[in-house]
């Protein structure tokens, strides 16, 4: 009788350390794109939304890498992007590092630090950039994109 109260003791306290181990961040997973937009000062220089399946993007975070992946109508043809690397968050300050890049309209990233502020409200993501190493909004550009949860 001992024993059983003793194994039920152990599983119970062996439960919450197997849990945290496989803890997933509110940020890893498959987001959607759903719009950005480039304001400088107060004033919008331009903004595109996606229209699926013409213009479209996905988003995907998962144990420090991320990588996202875009199909954007030009005319009557289609461009594709691509970008991946490593990340950081801690808080909302967020972090890229760009190890895989083929951005349309955007010269060679690869290897550049990226940071961001990062916002997660229900099942959309906002992510704002350029920021200073403090976080703070750089003040020639701001660039707002908005993701929603896939899964």
């Amino acid at each position: 009788m001992k024993s059983k109260y003793l194994f039920f003791i152990l599983l119970i306290l062996l439960i919450p350390g197997a849990c945290s181990r496989s803890k997933i961040l509110p940020l890893e997973g498959a987001w959607q794109w759903i719009s950005i937009q480039y304001i400088t000062g107060d004033t919008v220089k331009w903004a595109e939304t996606a229209n699926l399946p013409e213009q479209s993007g996905i988003k995907m975070w998962s144990a420090g890498h991320y990588l996202c992946l875009y199909r954007i109508k030009a005319d009557t043809t289609y461009d594709y992007s691509y970008s991946g690397g490593t990340y950081k968050l801690e808080g909302s300050s967020y972090e890229e590092t760009v190890f895989y890049h083929d951005m349309i309209k955007i010269s060679d990233m690869v290897g550049i630090k990226e940071m961001m502020r990062m916002e997660i409200r229900n099942d959309t993501l906002i992510q704002t950039y350029p920021v200073d190493e403090n976080g703070n909004l750089m003040k020639h550009y701001t660039i707002i994109e908005k993701y929603v949860r896939l899964d």
